[in-house]
């Protein structure tokens, strides 16, 4: 158990966490116990700071290197079964929600499909059919049996969807797999101008976390929005598993929020945490839209992990 820190001040900070490939082998990512190190100390840095309002955990797919990338070629370089893969990622998901309980009073945790997470390709399955999202929903199973439940909130994709819109703070985010489009920031900026365009969710955020593609960049797409890809702490900068996509048409998604001992698919409600959402770190939901946010988003610092 985590005794809640004492408040010092309404500051929210933002972990971005994406792929980290747990068990890619030595040859492509150092191996599984290289990763969780990588992870570990990332974490921990990230997590220097004093008490805060909240910490925000954006898981951001990939978590586990898989079975299904490149038809299932990636299997003999890995150095765990799925089923270890599984284990360790959500141990390592755990160990990271504690870690931010000793820091933040509140913790948001978010999740989205990477193409890694993929259940099966010998079919075409729903997007939020992914071991990434299983990962952290059954690390909320554990949690919500707990003194911290009330803690926590978590954020899921809409069912058939990807990307997910939440509230941190006073700060609007949208979450995605690079996957989902083609091309980089290009491919971030086309996909967040049509989700606008269209009227769907994601056009109210202000700061929209991606990962897939194991780099950092970081670049506002207009005045009020930023766009952040997180590198790779899960395989060597040119590894070979990014894969390429056909855009995603861009679909309705709204926020699905759970607190505390809620079930797996959350209450239709959008948990609105008070503060400003001032500090961040680059590194799931039936229900109403976030209203749209016109204030500049304020940054104090900036840390990748």
């Amino acid at each position: 158990d985590t005794d809640p820190p004492e408040y010092v001040e309404p500051l929210w900070r933002t972990i971005q966490i994406g792929d980290t490939h747990i068990g890619k082998g030595a040859l492509d990512g150092g191996g599984t116990d290289v990763i969780i190190q990588r992870w570990k100390d990332s974490v921990n840095r990230a997590l220097e700071c004093d008490y805060r309002e909240g910490i925000h955990l954006a898981f951001l797919g990939d978590l586990i290197e898989g079975q299904v990338s490149q038809g299932g070629a990636n299997i003999a370089g890995c150095d765990m079964t799925l089923t270890e893969q599984l284990r360790v990622a959500r141990h390592m998901v755990a160990w990271t929600i504690n870690q931010a309980l000793d820091v933040g009073q509140r913790v948001i945790v978010t999740a989205v499909p990477g193409n890694h997470g993929e259940t099966t390709r010998q079919q075409t399955r729903p997007a939020h059919d992914s071991y990434d999202v299983d990962i952290i929903n059954a690390v909320q199973l554990a949690f919500d049996m707990t003194e911290q439940a009330d803690r926590i909130d978590w954020f899921y994709p809409e069912p058939g969807t990807g990307h997910i819109t939440y509230k941190v703070g006073d700060t609007v985010f949208t979450s995605v797999h690079g996957h989902r489009f083609r091309g980089k920031m290009s491919g971030a900026e086309n996909w967040w101008s049509g989700m606008t365009v269209n009227g769907r969710a994601p056009g109210a955020a202000q700061v929209m976390l991606a990962g897939h593609f194991h780099s950092m960049q970081v670049s506002n797409f207009t005045a009020d929005k930023w766009i952040m890809f997180g590198p790779s702490d899960g395989a060597r900068s040119g590894s070979s598993c990014v894969s390429m996509k056909t855009p995603a048409t861009p679909t309705a998604t709204a926020a699905r929020a759970s607190t505390g001992t809620n079930s797996r698919w959350p209450p239709l409600e959008l948990p609105c945490p008070p503060g400003n959402c001032t500090e961040w770190v680059a590194s799931n939901t039936t229900g109403q839209p976030v209203s749209r946010i016109t204030a500049r988003l304020r940054m104090s610092e900036t840390r990748l992990l």
